[in-house]
C-alpha cells in the first residue's frame, strides 16, 4: 500500500537545523508572501535622503577617526 501523504517540509541535515532552525513549510510561505506588494516610493526616497544626509554629516568625523587610527598604527 502506497502512502498518499506527501511530506510538507523538506528533510534537512543536522547542520542546517542547528544553524538556521526549522524552515517553514511552502504552504506557509506562499500564504504570507504576496507578489502584488506595492512600494511606497515617496517613503523610500525620504529614507534614502536621510541616509545620504547622515553620511554627509559623518564624513568629517570619519576623517578624524582615520587619522586617529593611523596614530595607533605607528
Amino acid at each position: 500500500m502506497e502512502n498518499d501523504k506527501q511530506p510538507t517540509e523538506q528533510p534537512t541535515d543536522r547542520f542546517s537545523r542547528l544553524m538556521f532552525g526549522t524552515f517553514p513549510s511552502r504552504e506557509r510561505i506562499e500564504k504570507t508572501s504576496s507578489p502584488q506588494q506595492e512600494l511606497d516610493w515617496i517613503q523610500l526616497m525620504q529614507d534614502i535622503d536621510t541616509l545620504v544626509s547622515s553620511f554627509q554629516r559623518l564624513k568629517p568625523f570619519m576623517r578624524n577617526m582615520t587619522s586617529f587610527v593611523d596614530l595607533f598604527k605607528k
